[in-house]
């Protein structure tokens, strides 16, 4: 015949206690002796015990205030912060109080296992921030040298990339825009992006390219009656 507690857990011949719910068998089990002593705090106590299994409180009149040795006291035990989950015939399992470790299911009757699960909280990302980008223009030919500048508050590492750029300009990984604007002539809307690894954050300018500028005019000259000779001919100098 198997011997439980009040609550339904197995126990062992003489146990006076229940080692999975603290449930005191009265009498202990196996045991047909009346139990009536009690402690100070009115738990009931076998005749043969110190201390109090329940409340750890010394029997016998002493009054001292001596804690009983480990192997007197019984679980379940909230004690110094540390909380004890078994059952009976099972390995304790102690975890640290307070913790993110949260019990999900106790143990049922007979079982002699605990099951816990935790979750861990991890702080998001933290995006880059682009700095805005002035609005560029230029004429076909030019030479083109521009620099996008962005930062990141946790210090990640942080690429760059860019679309919708006029003919002849592309930009790296750093944000160093180069090369020679080659046309066609007209307004573009270049979108620049950086991105941390996680989070991408994108911002837009305007560039206007132009047609090359016309060459100078060639000057132009006045004749001018600088002088005649005595036969009067007129030799003009010409002037810009």
């Amino acid at each position: 015949m198997t011997l439980t507690c009040p609550q339904g857990h197995p126990v062992e011949t003489g146990q006076a206690f229940c080692s999975v719910c603290g449930e005191a068998i009265t009498p202990p089990a196996g045991s047909n002796a009346a139990r009536t002593a009690t402690c100070p705090n009115g738990h009931p106590v076998l005749p043969e015990e110190s201390f109090c299994g329940m409340c750890a409180a010394p029997l016998g009149g002493s009054g001292a205030a001596v804690h009983p040795p480990q192997s007197k006291r019984r679980s379940p035990w909230l004690w110094a912060g540390i909380v004890i989950v078994g059952a009976a015939a099972a390995t304790l399992a102690i975890t640290q109080w307070p913790t993110d470790t949260t019990p999900t299911a106790l143990p049922e009757a007979g079982s002699t296992t605990s099951s816990t699960s935790s979750t861990s909280s991890v702080p998001p990302n933290a995006a880059p921030t682009l700095d805005p980008i002035a609005d560029q223009g230029g004429f076909m030919g030019d030479i083109v040298n521009l620099t996008a500048t962005a930062s990141d508050s946790e210090g990640d590492g942080l690429t760059f990339s860019a679309s919708g750029l006029p003919a002849g300009a592309v930009m790296d990984s750093t944000g160093l825009v180069t090369g020679t604007l080659v046309g066609p002539a007209g307004t573009y809307t270049p979108v620049v992006t950086v991105s941390d690894g996680t989070t991408e954050v994108s911002t837009s300018f305007s560039w206007v390219v132009s047609e090359p500028a016309p060459p100078p005019a060639p000057p132009e000259f006045a004749a001018t009656a600088d002088w005649i000779d005595t036969a009067g001919n007129v030799f003009p100098t010409l002037l810009a």
